[in-house]
């Protein structure tokens, strides 16, 4: 039978289901895993990692939030947003694909695998999610202390003002924790070999 999943060019598909099923997986052991490629990767540069020793009681903390628009699910609630979270806010705005808040962490990224997009444009989407992270910090009572934007993408671009992970990266990443038929790893592997 034809597999309609591994057809699938909806980036929405990978960005909130595929994704926070590999973060999520083995009582978030694919979380862990991720923050510690992410520590080796881009934050240890700056001695500044994801504390990952205390990580299943720090669990608690965990938001994972996927097509996260916090400016209208606050203003729903009639939570005020401080007048300083809107500094960078742009005219054009762009709604990011996942959020995570993880003890002092807030981070933000944006999701592409079939789209076209150029470094450019993808570095000014990014700019435009920028002021979420500001309402992020202004709102955690004193609790966020570090943030950080990165972009998920098949190709691996220098953008200018931000991080970039590869899929395949991501691919790698959980090629030691996820079984290789797993539904979900193989659905990656699948939508890695069309790119």
């Amino acid at each position: 039978m034809l597999r309609f999943d591994d057809l699938i060019r909806e980036e929405r598909y990978f960005s909130a289901t595929i994704l926070p099923y590999l973060l999520s997986y083995d009582d978030f052991n694919g979380l862990k895993v991720f923050f510690e490629y992410l520590n080796k990767k881009t934050l240890s540069v700056n001695n500044n990692d994801i504390s990952v020793s205390d990580f299943q009681n720090s669990l608690s903390s965990l938001q994972l939030i996927t097509e996260p628009n916090v400016e209208r699910d606050l203003s729903h609630y009639k939570i005020e947003i401080p007048s300083e979270s809107f500094s960078k806010k742009k005219l054009k705005q762009s709604k990011p694909d996942l959020l995570i808040i993880y003890e002092s962490w807030a981070l933000l990224f944006e999701i592409k695998l079939f789209s076209k997009y150029s470094e450019y444009s993808l570095n000014e989407q990014m700019l435009e999610q920028s002021y979420i992270l500001d309402i992020v910090t202004n709102l955690s009572e004193g609790i966020i202390t570090n943030i950080k934007q990165i972009a998920i993408c098949p190709y691996d671009y220098v953008l200018k003002s931000f991080e970039l992970i590869t899929w395949k990266e991501i691919y790698d990443i959980y090629r030691n924790i996820i079984p290789d038929d797993n539904y979900f790893y193989k659905r990656l592997d699948s939508a890695i070999s069309r790119i």
